[in-house]
């Protein structure tokens, strides 16, 4: 046998080999070597030069030697379909560190479906899977008949006689195997997982060559048994077969399963930590002490965290105690550090599950913003996005802005920062709601123009609930209602700032409840009564024109008249610059306790009551005194108290973010058109002059026409001929005239935006005329699903609500009703109206939130641990999934501790 230097061994084996197919023409062609080798040592010479060096890179080609020859059998094989494994076995290159794919990336791996072509390969190379699977299908399917043999016998007939293989074999000797492709029978443990042999040479039957002498076969198998080398063999191979069928049995799933062991600890503890950071981020309690960490020696107490690890510790968290317990000082994930961490990774959570709903809603979003200093006097920008969720509008917190200068351009820039920082796009902002100031609402440098030339679509829209407070305000510029407004601001101020007062007021309302209760005291009212009867008979006949009664004026008491309603009040509230339905509340507070407000301005302007009361108390409460005994304040008061409530609904609603601009635009409408009608009307008026008439008896004044002189620059100088047309003329239509006019002149834009959404209602589905439909698509017309078809859908609708008796009459009960599929140009139009913010009120209820987590027992926090602990604290509803918060936390950073297994 030629052996060129192009072929190569494998140890412990003799495998034949061919030269592999090169494209070089130099090479010599393939040439297919013997199955058998008798001699070993005859090459001894020729192969220790391959063993010295290392074979070269060139491709091999593995080839059955007597695929030709092999016995074929019919039927069908009961292992399921099998990749049949080519005899041309892929070519492999062998280096120094076993076999691996060649340059033509042929995969070495495939499944080895007969025993014959293990001993053609190298053995490292076939998996554990194919090794496994050939341990399993060692045995022929039943089916299958095996070939005869011819063996010499003068015994029988014809002196030959015919053997087989035997499937008793098999039973007796589970390291059988059976090749269809030799016809012979080979020891799997030998072949798969062979040994060198100790002891002289190993056979080459059963392991290199099959065996085919059925006539010896059973001494010969019990020989082979008794092997050393197969016993050991065997020992390999059923511990092999052990470890596959019992997985846990592996060393890698054994490491495995000892990790996830520890990953759940360790995971355990961390999520007993974050509870503990939730918990008081979500009740607005401070984490850190003075000291929270080993610096500062005999310091007991280091922080209402500290004393929450120690209590579930002593609760039973034995996992937290465990690690308490082992860790290194250095890895205890419980310092500033780590809680900076922890929290910013739950920020990240409150937002991504924001903005999920933002996207799972229909991606457009409404976007308001206001300003607020806090307690380090730093600017923050309080950033709030308004989206639907289920078809219902919600107002969410998603950021809080540090900024360092709050010109238009820059609070604009932060804006869209953050936006993209936690996913939104700002081009999908469809609306933007500031309150007035110029650098959010300027029309040249302003945020909301700086904002549209980023997003086009974003109409900027006033507050609505600033601007009612602007309205109402500037209606009262009429100078009694001024006056009025200053005094009760005055008297909340005079008790506000000293407990001595505020005691003697008090006292004052218990006396009162007392007086008032008792029937005997009765008397000096009664001398009011009369004295007032002839000024109240004089104007009898003008209340009868305004509608009125004169009976109604004997049966108007004075305001302290239940003694337990007014022991529940003891405080008077001082008026709100901003919050009107705080003014409200203010108004009917200043009623109530009227009567127990004289008392005590009295007893400390005349020293009485037991105590001494310095100069300046005394002169302030004799002017406060005389200011709202005088008939133009109880009449000033009087007025606005009636006026105001009629806003005082829409007031309370405004706060809320549930109302949507169309809502909004008609409870201003109704409030407008109502406060319009008793404009005309004399009968409210007569109302309000009866609580004029109980307001003055409860003070013991007589309500009369002010002094008057030819010329007046300070105050009205109507004439009136009574007291209730004086009051009507210069304190009612003035004030009536001006609210309507702010109102009117202030609701102006939000009047144009709704009206369009207005017309979608079906209830309202008649006015919506050709002109409207074309000025509501070109408006929205960049939005729409479909707009070509737009004026269709419109006569549609119109069509679909027009024999329907129960029509929604809400906005959004109208998107309830209005079907996507069908109306999808109308669905988009109405859910881009409820995305619309009315006011900031949600915005001002995140800045006042702001003094809570930031004052001045924490003025030096980071704006991270800022927004994370705002986070906590505004969404309480949303549940924080602590699985992966630990799973961002333990990705971000390499960490000595294993909070996620790296086997898995």
């Amino acid at each position: 046998m030629d052996i060129t230097p192009d072929t190569i061994f494998t140890p412990n084996h003799v495998v034949p080999l061919v030269i592999s197919s090169s494209p070089n023409p130099e090479q010599p062609p393939k040439e297919q070597l013997s199955t058998k080798c008798h001699s070993k040592g005859s090459h001894q010479s020729k192969l220790s030069r391959y063993f010295s060096t290392p074979p070269t890179k060139k491709q091999r080609t593995f080839v059955e030697d007597n695929a030709a020859s092999a016995p074929q059998n019919e039927g069908t094989s009961q292992m399921g379909p099998i990749k049949q494994v080519e005899h041309n076995v892929q070519a492999t290159s062998v280096t120094s560190t076993g076999v691996t794919p060649d340059s033509t990336g042929i995969n070495t791996h495939a499944l080895v479906t007969d025993i014959s072509d293990v001993i053609r390969v190298i053995c490292s190379s076939i998996t554990d899977e194919n090794k496994l699977w050939l341990i399993d299908h060692r045995e022929p399917e039943k089916a299958f008949k095996f070939p005869p043999r011819k063996y010499n016998d003068k015994g029988e007939k014809g002196g030959v006689k015919q053997r087989y293989c035997c499937r008793e074999w098999f039973e007796s000797h589970d390291f059988l195997c059976y090749s269809k492709a030799d016809d012979g029978l080979y020891c799997l443990s030998c072949v798969l997982f062979p040994i060198s042999s100790s002891r002289g040479t190993r056979a080459r039957k059963l392991i290199t060559s099959p065996y085919q002498n059925w006539k010896d076969a059973r001494s010969d198998l019990i020989k082979h048994c008794g092997l050393h080398y197969h016993q050991n063999s065997k020992a390999l191979m059923d511990g092999f077969i052990e470890r596959m069928n019992n997985p846990s049995m592996m060393i890698e799933n054994r490491l495995s399963a000892q990790q996830a062991k520890l990953v759940k600890r360790n995971r355990s503890f961390i999520i007993s930590v974050i509870k503990c950071i939730e918990l008081c981020g979500r009740q607005w309690i401070s984490l850190r002490g003075h000291r929270d960490d080993d610096t500062m020696e005999g310091t007991h107490n280091k922080g209402n965290f500290k004393a929450l690890i120690d209590l579930r510790i002593d609760a039973g968290d034995t996992d937290l105690q465990i690690h308490k317990e082992a860790c290194a000082r250095n890895a205890t994930y419980m310092s500033k550090t780590s809680q900076n961490e922890l929290l910013l990774y739950i920020k990240k959570y409150i937002q991504k599950t924001l903005v999920e709903q933002i996207k799972d809603g229909s991606g457009f979003y409404g976007i308001s913003a206001d300003e607020v200093t806090d307690i380090s006097n730093w600017e923050q920008i309080g950033l709030v996005v308004r989206f639907l969720k289920n078809g219902e509008p919600v107002e969410k917190l998603i950021d809080f802005i540090e900024c360092e200068s709050c010109t238009g351009k820059v609070i604009c820039d932060r804006i869209l920062q953050s936006l993209q920082h936690v996913g939104l796009d700002p081009t999908l902002c469809r609306a933007q709601t500031y309150d007035g100031a110029a650098n959010m609402a300027g029309c040249h440098n302003g945020c909301a123009k700086h904002f549209q030339k980023v997003s086009p679509r974003a109409t900027y829209y006033h507050c609505a609930s600033h601007e009612l407070n602007l309205a109402l305000s500037h209606a009262c510029k009429v100078p009694e209602i001024h006056n009025m407004v200053c005094a009760l601001k005055s008297v909340g101020i005079f008790f506000k700032y000293s407990p001595k007062r505020q005691r003697t007021f008090e006292e004052s309302i218990v006396n009162v409840s007392e007086k008032t209760a008792s029937p005997e005291d009765s008397g000096p009212e009664s001398e009011v009564d009369s004295s007032d009867s002839e000024n109240d008979s004089s104007i009898d006949d003008e209340i009868s024109e305004c509608g009125e009664e004169s009976e109604e004026n004997d049966e108007m008491q004075p305001a302290p008249d239940n003694p337990q309603f007014q022991a529940a009040k003891k405080k008077i509230k001082p008026m709100c610059e901003t919050r009107w339905v705080e003014r409200h509340t203010a108004f009917s507070d200043f009623e109530d306790l009227y009567q127990p407000l004289l008392l005590c301005l009295e007893t400390i302007s005349t020293n009485q009551g037991g105590r001494t009361w310095d100069a300046k108390s005394k002169t302030e409460a004799n002017g406060l005194l005389h200011q709202i005994k005088s008939p133009t304040f109880i009449a000033a008061f009087q007025t606005a108290s009636y006026l105001f409530g009629f806003t005082k609904s829409i007031s309370q609603s405004l706060q809320g973010n549930s109302m949507d601009v169309v809502d909004a635009y008609k409870h201003i409408s109704i409030v407008r058109d109502q406060l319009m009608s008793i404009r005309q009307s004399k009968q409210s008026f007569g109302k309000v002059y009866t609580k004029m008439l109980a307001m003055a008896k409860v003070a013991k004044v007589k309500l009369s026409i002010p002094r008057r002189c030819g010329k007046q620059t300070k105050r009205n100088n109507m004439k009136g001929k009574n007291p209730i047309t004086y009051y009507r003329r210069t304190l009612y239509v003035p004030f009536v005239d001006g609210l309507v006019q702010q109102l009117r002149d202030r609701f102006q834009g939000m009047s144009a935006h709704a009206l369009q959404g207005l017309l979608l209602i079906p209830t309202n589905l008649e006015k919506l005329d050709d002109e409207c439909q074309q000025k509501l698509l070109e408006f929205y017309k960049t939005d729409l699903p479909s707009p070509s078809s737009a004026l269709q859908e419109l006569a549609v609708w119109k069509r679909f609500w027009s024999s329907r008796v129960d029509k929604p009459s809400t906005l959004k009960a109208s998107l309830g009703e209005c079907s996507p599929s069908l109306f999808p140009n109308v669905h988009t139009m109405m859910m881009l109206l409820l995305i619309t913010p009315v006011t900031s009120a949600s915005v001002e209820r995140s800045n006042s939130s702001l003094r809570h987590i930031k004052n001045r027992y924490r003025s030096t926090m980071t704006e991270d641990r800022l927004n994370a602990l705002m986070m906590l604290f505004v969404h309480r509803d949303i549940p924080l999934d602590y699985e992966e918060i630990v799973d961002e936390y333990a990705t971000c950073h390499p960490r000595r501790m294993s909070f996620v297994n790296p086997l898995q």
